[in-house]
């Protein structure tokens, strides 16, 4: 589990969004989530890089678990084998 951001440029505005990479079995899923506001704090919404986390695929969509209970839905942006190189 890792969470970044990056920034984007869409409709003439730059959009800073969450970007989270899980692994699931040996697929690693990088998805984009929600656009990040300049006070929000916290971009992973308290998870921590390198703890499990309880996730599921919809469609082009990962879901993830909050620890407070609540969901992520992050559009899935890149999918890789966790034996192949770097995206």
């Amino acid at each position: 589990m890792d969470v970044s951001s990056d920034e984007r440029l869409v409709e003439g505005t730059t959009v800073k969004q969450a970007i989270y990479e899980v692994q699931l079995g040996n697929i690693i899923n990088f998805a984009r989530g929600e656009r990040i506001h300049v006070h929000s704090g916290d971009v992973g919404h308290g998870l921590v890089v390198g703890d499990s986390v309880q996730a599921a695929i919809d469609g082009d969509n990962l879901i993830l678990q909050r620890p407070d209970g609540k969901e992520i839905k992050a559009k899935i942006i890149q999918r890789k084998r966790a034996d192949s190189g770097t995206p």
